[in-house]
This record gives C-alpha cells, sequence and structure tokens, in this order.
C-alpha cells in the first residue's frame, strides 16, 4: 500500500468514526441523524451531507 492509499484509508476512517460520535450524541440528546449520500457518487464521492433535527414520536 503506498502514502497515498494509506492516507486515504485513514482519511476515511477517521471521518467514520467522525460520523459514529456525531450519531451516538445527537442520540444522547434524543435527536435524529439523517445521512444523505449523493445518488451520483462521481459527483461528489467525499461529501456526506447530514441532517439532524428532534425525534418525533409520530403513531401509525
Amino acid at each position: 500500500m503506498n502514502t497515498t492509499q494509506l492516507r486515504i484509508v485513514l482519511l476515511i476512517e477517521r471521518q467514520i468514526k467522525s460520523l459514529r460520535d456525531l450519531i451516538h450524541t445527537a442520540e444522547l440528546r434524543n435527536l435524529e441523524v439523517k445521512l444523505l449520500i449523493p445518488a451520483d457518487p462521481q459527483h461528489s464521492p467525499h461529501v456526506i451531507d447530514c441532517q439532524i433535527k428532534e425525534k418525533t414520536h409520530e403513531t401509525s
């Protein structure tokens, strides 16, 4: 594995850890997290939008 590949893997692992931390913190505060991954990964493969809102207690 060359340096560039290693750097990319480390950056992705760091981002995943950050997302996990964000989701865990939001759940502790009774918030809902929705990750919006682009439909076309060729357009913005490095961007994941995140919506955070208060959880609602909907009944069906």
